[in-house]
């Protein structure tokens, strides 16, 4: 099998964005559908800290961190396929999410109840 490298990755020749778009279509499909879902954990994520004085949720927030650097890593290899401008703010909105969702982790803002608890309950700092 024939590869063809895409400075990135090496993708087999029939995968090659020469031939068609086909599956830098699919990436950008995938990049939007996750750009979408991010949007929604923010949303939630800002309602949470609003309404609610606990600084505890029942599922880890650090495992955002992981859907952010999927979108990254997909926006960045959009940008660096296409040079359009929109990719390459994704790419810095969803590292910064990143780093946002590791703050409030780190911050004692955003915690899961068993972190909560073993570090002693803390207050949330606002």
């Amino acid at each position: 099998m024939e590869l063809w490298a895409t400075g990135f990755v090496c993708l087999p020749k029939f995968l090659s964005f020469k031939k068609g778009l086909k599956l830098k279509k699919l990436i950008s499909l995938v990049s939007n559908g996750i750009l979408f879902i991010t949007l929604i954990c923010w949303l939630y994520i800002i309602f949470r800290l609003v309404k609610y004085t606990d600084n505890h949720v029942g599922w880890n927030p650090l495992l955002l961190c992981l859907l952010f650097g999927v979108l990254a890593a997909l926006s960045g290899f959009i940008f660096y396929s296409t040079k359009k401008k929109i990719q390459l703010l994704i790419f810095i909105y969803s590292l910064f999410s990143a780093g946002t969702i590791y703050y409030f982790y780190s911050a004692n803002i955003l915690l899961p109840y068993e972190v909560w608890t073993e570090r002693g309950m803390p207050e949330r700092p606002f």
